[in-house]
């Protein structure tokens, strides 16, 4: 009898053994069934730049070849660009602003060192970001291919400060190395407009020298120029290269063209409005239709004015007005300031 009390419960601890040990997998095989990976993690660093790579193509000794590679803050937080490091020296990348706001856009600008390099030559940027608390990288490449044989000096066509009234001129060399039947044999510039002058300097021992000279015409539109002169010549290795052009077009009279009055309604507001130029002057009278804004002019003839522009606080509310100011200025005989009135009740 005790034998068989003893078997029994033998048995039993069995079946219960089993009957656990069958759960357990079943539960082991619901959790394997409903089981689901982990998304993998999206590198936002690298997807705020729609353009991650960059070919300079063949470009002359000494000439100046950059590459600005561009993205949009369109998050809610600012974006900290950390540290920008190049694999090869022969690209300096620089960061003109390294704290990026909400909807601003952030630069990481490649420089390719063509005095110092020659040949292919290629290099990865890595760019460290935060925001917020997260860390990305962000990689970026540029290529290029330097030529020994061809140097253009100074590295590029730039007119930092042009008068619209005037036009402005520039000259570049174009040396050249190797078959004395070399030659160049056309120049263009999606710029309109502007107008090249090439002339032959030298010939001799398989040495060429060419002039560039790049004239922007007067009147041309007010504002930066960034655009690239590409020569062609009769070489089928080197069928065309660039050459940057840089320039500022500018008026000769400098000063803001927005000036914004805030003013209580019933009262008055002044902001005062600079104007300024590389020769004297006289600003002999002012226009501003439909606008209760007044010009204090003292008749003076000098190279900097500082004008009282007094607004009234008629009517509530947002309004812009063209204000119209007339010189003696031989380059500038209108100066036009865009004012924008806001008026608001018990500012």
């Amino acid at each position: 009898m005790k034998r068989t009390a003893k078997a029994i419960f033998a048995a039993l601890v069995i079946c219960q053994c089993f009957l656990l040990t069958d759960s357990a997998l079943a539960q082991r095989g619901n959790r394997n069934y409903n089981y689901k990976p982990a998304a993998p993690t999206q590198n936002w660093a690298q997807s705020l730049f729609s353009e991650t790579s960059h070919s300079f193509g063949t470009v002359a000794r000494a000439a100046k070849a950059e590459h600005t590679f561009s993205f949009k803050n369109e998050s809610d937080q600012p974006i900290e660009i950390m540290g920008v490091t190049a694999s090869c020296t022969c690209t300096k990348p620089e960061v003109p602003n390294k704290l990026i706001q909400p909807g601003a856009e952030g630069q990481i600008v490649a420089k390719y060192q063509t005095k110092l390099f020659s040949g292919q030559r290629g290099a990865t940027l890595n760019v460290s970001l935060k925001k917020g608390n997260s860390y990305g990288t962000a990689i970026l490449r540029v290529d290029g291919y330097i030529r020994q044989d061809v140097v253009v000096h100074p590295e590029s066509v730039e007119l930092p400060r042009v008068l619209a009234a005037e036009g402005g001129t520039n000259k570049v060399k174009i040396l050249y190395a190797g078959r004395s039947d070399w030659k160049i044999t056309e120049v263009k510039c999606e710029q309109p407009n502007m107008q090249f002058k090439l002339t032959e300097s030298l010939r001799q021992n398989g040495r060429v020298e060419y002039e560039l000279e790049t004239t922007i015409p007067k009147n041309h539109s007010l504002g930066l120029v960034q655009d690239v002169i590409t020569l062609y010549t009769n070489d089928k290795n080197l069928t065309s290269f660039p050459v940057a052009l840089t320039a500022n077009v500018v008026q000769p009279i400098r000063f803001a063209e927005v000036l914004e009055l805030n003013v209580s309604e019933g009262a008055t507001a002044i902001e005062k409005l600079l104007l300024a130029s590389s020769s004297d002057f006289q600003i002999i009278d002012f226009e501003c239709e439909s606008c209760p804004v007044k010009v204090k002019l003292d008749g003076e003839t000098r190279k900097v004015h500082q004008l009282e522009v007094t607004a009234e606080g008629l009517n509530e509310g947002r309004s812009e007005h063209i204000l119209k100011l007339t010189t003696n200025h031989p380059q500038q005989p209108t100066a036009t300031v865009r004012l924008i009135l806001d008026v608001q009740t018990g500012r």
